[in-house]
């Protein structure tokens, strides 16, 4: 085997375990999701988002933007960078998934309601027995809290994230729809 054969035979082998890599990221993140979401660990949408990253910033296991509109909307990108530079000061995860829609899919309720504290706008309390309304924009971003006990889901998760992170700074997934 030449030297040629040899780096080709490394970069095919590598590409293809960054490819079952990224596989696995993605079925990590998706369970993990879906944990969250049961034990309403979710925060739906930016505006919400940037209320509990600016007064519970120490709960946020993970932030999750979807990108595939931010180029877009002004607003939203100013939002996201605003955001993306307070996780890397606070030490927060970001990850970014290429589709808010395939979030939705996801973590969308068919009667299209998701059940999770709502804070009142003026004094920032929790509303008792909440019922808030999603859209699909506010799949765009998401925040989970740490969950009370670290399961097999949310570890395989962070294993893959850290693994993601040491090549770029804000990993991207991509979920199947």
């Amino acid at each position: 085997m030449t030297l040629e054969e040899e780096v080709d035979l490394s970069v095919k082998s590598r590409n293809s375990k960054d490819k079952m890599i990224k596989m696995d990221a993605a079925m990590a993140l998706q369970e993990m999701l879906l944990s969250a979401k049961m034990e309403g660990r979710i925060t739906y949408g930016v505006y919400p988002s940037v209320r509990k990253l600016g007064s519970e910033p120490d709960r946020v296991m993970l932030c999750v933007h979807a990108d595939d509109n931010a180029d877009e909307d002004v607003a939203l990108h100013i939002h996201f960078t605003l955001m993306e530079a307070f996780c890397r000061e606070n030490g927060i995860r970001l990850l970014k998934v290429g589709c808010h829609e395939s979030l939705a899919k996801l973590l969308h309720h068919d009667d299209d309601v998701n059940h999770h504290p709502q804070v009142d706008a003026l004094d920032n309390v929790p509303v008792a027995h909440a019922v808030q309304r999603a859209g699909t924009e506010d799949f765009v971003c998401l925040l989970v809290d740490f969950p009370k006990e670290i399961d097999a889901a949310v570890s395989c998760f962070l294993e893959h994230y850290h693994t993601m992170a040491q090549e770029m700074p804000f990993p991207r997934i991509s979920l199947v729809s």
